[in-house]
C-alpha cells in the first residue's frame, strides 16, 4: 500500500493523456503508481473571474513506492526517449 509516507514523486506533466500513458507503461512493468491533480494559483484565480478551467494550468503528478522509484525513473526516461 502507498502512503503520503513510502511514495516518492515520479514527474509532473501537464496533460491527462501523458499521465494516463506513464501509468499504463508502469502497471505493465509491475510498478504500482498513484496519481493527483493541481493547478497553479494563477490558473484558480482564472477560474474563478471566468468560472472555466484553463487546461493548460492543470498538473498530474505521478507517484509510486519509493522502493521503485529507481526502476520507475529508468522507465520513465525510456518513454522521453521513444524507447
Amino acid at each position: 500500500m502507498m502512503t503520503l509516507f513510502n511514495r516518492r514523486k515520479l514527474t509532473q506533466v501537464n496533460s491527462l493523456q501523458e499521465q494516463v500513458h506513464i501509468q499504463e507503461a508502469l502497471a505493465a512493468q509491475g510498478i504500482a503508481s498513484s496519481a493527483g491533480a493541481g493547478s497553479t494559483a494563477r490558473a484558480m484565480e482564472r477560474r474563478a473571474r471566468l468560472g472555466g478551467a484553463a487546461e493548460r494550468d492543470v498538473f498530474y503528478t505521478v507517484y509510486v513506492h519509493k522502493n521503485d522509484y529507481d526502476r520507475a525513473a529508468h522507465l520513465l526516461d525510456g518513454l522521453r526517449r521513444g524507447r
